[in-house]
């Protein structure tokens, strides 16, 4: 499967089969994660058989209670964290859903004090993503349109065909209680800005995953930020 493919298969699931990660796909998933590290100076790590973490009241009151796999994504602390653990946790949910597996990105202070991820001096576990064989494959969700969610100088009908393409992946990009509150401006010059347009801010992770999405679906074109990850 292509990653654009998996890109608009993917929806977040929240009930998953009890059922250990097959070796084939755990050694998938390590090598991965070792290469996402590599790139870009992450610590994320693959967390097995820890129910802990989604076994409090939140996770029965919203559904997410038969997870018991998830990745941890964790980093050096610095300004740009959050939008790094969401532009690389996306590159990495799209693979996994490409093997077959199903994922839900979500945090929350007991869920994270649950996690015996490894946190060193100086790191920060910002948010988890379930991830394991789903017992459905997720509902369809309702988006804003791109006329919201971007801006263009000379309307979006004059806006080149990789920026068309880029929003239409940008706006299936998994964002916090799917709100949406983001915005992608294409300058004059041809480079791009993602912004955050909520009225509180609380992550910039929602910036991360939209940008990876937004680059997936313009290629072969390459995106330059100018807040780049």
């Amino acid at each position: 499967m292509q990653e654009i493919e998996a890109l608009y298969e993917r929806r977040s699931v929240k009930h998953y089969l009890d059922e250990p990660l097959k070796e084939a796909d755990r050694q998938a998933l390590l090598d991965a994660i070792a290469e996402i590290n590599a790139v870009s100076g992450l610590h994320i790590q693959l967390m097995e058989d820890e129910p802990a973490v989604f076994r409090h009241y939140i996770s029965r009151a919203t559904g997410l209670i038969s997870a018991r796999h998830y990745f941890a994504l964790v980093g050096p602390k610095n300004p740009q964290l959050g939008r790094q653990v969401g532009y690389w946790g996306q590159r990495l949910v799209l693979f996994a859903q490409s093997l077959g597996l199903r994922t839900n990105w979500t945090g929350g202070s007991r869920r994270l004090g649950a996690s015996t991820a490894q946190v060193d001096k100086g790191e920060k576990l910002v948010i988890v993503i379930a991830v394991g064989y789903g017992e459905d494959n997720g509902k369809e969700r309702e988006t804003r349109s791109l006329e919201e969610l971007c801006a263009v100088p000379d309307g979006l009908d004059n806006a080149p065909e990789w920026f068309i393409s880029g929003m239409k992946a940008a706006q299936a990009a998994p964002t916090g209680f799917n709100r949406q509150k983001f915005r992608i401006i294409l300058h004059p010059d041809g480079t791009c800005e993602a912004k955050d347009t909520a009225l509180i801010k609380l992550t910039d992770v929602d910036l991360g995953t939209v940008m990876y999405n937004f680059e997936v679906g313009a290629r072969p074109h390459t995106v330059t930020w100018r807040n780049p990850v």
